[in-house]
């Protein structure tokens, strides 16, 4: 699990990109032995979401010691996404040699609309990825920057207040699932966002049209998306992002345009 673009903008633009899923019959912890087995020789990079989104865990410290026996022994770079660490003297480049980390002000400072991001590494990776960003972008609105500065300078205050959001919100959760017997809470790790696991009857798929028919409470069920290829408004590749339909009612798919 871990943001798309982390696996589809490497596959774009030619590189060989290897998915290994989070399983539920490991309880969604990494399995070490499947990613050594991955890596190949022409393997450059290994990347990693911590805290992890959407499972709200952390790195335990035998993953750290995993992680680092890996490092060490291929010489892979790794680079995690740390959108929802508040602790960055607990970041990858703080612990591991020949390591990346990426974040920004989107999620913990709730600052998405500033579109502004930092991503920490050796100084040959920077300065590369400062020439690539000349090709692009060339440089971010000076305004956007100005904000982002007087947030980052008051950062004390925006991290204690999610902190305080984020204890509030777990306490109402615990009490919740608590008195739901077909559920299991993965208990979160400093994430404003919590991973359940279902127990009971028919798929995710099932729940979620009980959930639509009996309280009008949409929801996307898990493995709900699919690609298919349609004969209008085809992408370049000719695929597009389809939900199947969940139909009540109370409630109608709004109309395509």
């Amino acid at each position: 699990p871990g943001w798309q673009q982390s696996w589809d903008v490497p596959l774009h633009l030619g590189a060989q990109v290897t998915k290994l899923p989070l399983a539920r019959e490991s309880d969604y912890t990494i399995d070490w032995q499947r990613v050594a087995d991955a890596v190949r020789d022409n393997t450059r990079l290994l990347i990693l979401c911590y805290p992890n989104n959407p499972l709200g865990v952390t790195l335990s410290r035998d993953d750290w010691e995993q992680l680092e026996r890996l490092r060490e022994s291929t010489g892979i770079h790794v680079l995690i996404d740390e959108e929802y660490l508040t602790d960055y003297q607990a970041s990858v480049f703080c612990r591991l040699p020949g390591s990346y980390a990426a974040s920004s002000l989107s999620k913990i400072y709730g600052f998405p609309g500033l579109r502004l991001g930092w991503f920490v590494g050796d100084e040959q990776a920077v300065n590369r990825m400062v020439n690539l960003k000349r090709y692009t972008t060339v440089c971010n609105s000076s305004v956007c920057e100005y904000l982002a500065l007087q947030v980052l300078g008051d950062r004390r205050r925006y991290v204690d207040r999610y902190e305080r959001l984020r204890g509030d919100g777990l306490d109402v959760l615990r009490t919740w699932v608590r008195a739901q017997p077909q559920l299991a809470l993965i208990e979160p790790q400093g994430t404003p966002f919590a991973y359940l696991k279902y127990h009971g009857p028919g798929t995710s798929a099932d729940f979620c049209r009980r959930l639509l028919q009996q309280k009008g409470v949409l929801r996307q069920a898990s493995g709900c998306a699919e690609r298919r290829t349609v004969s209008n408004k085809r992408t370049s590749r000719g695929e597009r992002l389809i939900f199947p339909p969940y139909r009540s009612r109370t409630y109608r798919p709004f109309p395509h345009h």
